[in-house]
């Protein structure tokens, strides 16, 4: 992901994930964004990211799905 400000002027800070570092994510409504918290290294704190899309809602039922699929055992 590439950080953003707020006119959507692009900033040098990107911000590449895994999925198990995600550890929670939420979808609000009223501002119109998708949230979700991943730890980091080097004992950092956690770290927000807030993407402000009209598509919050559908990326929440895309992370519902893939937290659901990283369960599956893939030996069964």
């Amino acid at each position: 992901l590439h950080a953003c400000r707020e006119d959507g002027t692009r900033e040098s800070q990107t911000v590449d994930l895994q999925w198990d570092t995600i550890i929670r994510y939420e979808s609000d409504e009223e501002s119109m964004c998708f949230c979700f918290q991943y730890s980091r290294t080097n004992q950092k704190p956690p770290r927000w990211v807030k993407v402000f899309t009209p598509y919050h809602a559908f990326m929440a039922d895309c992370f519902d799905r893939m937290m659901e699929e990283r369960k599956w055992d893939v030996n069964e």
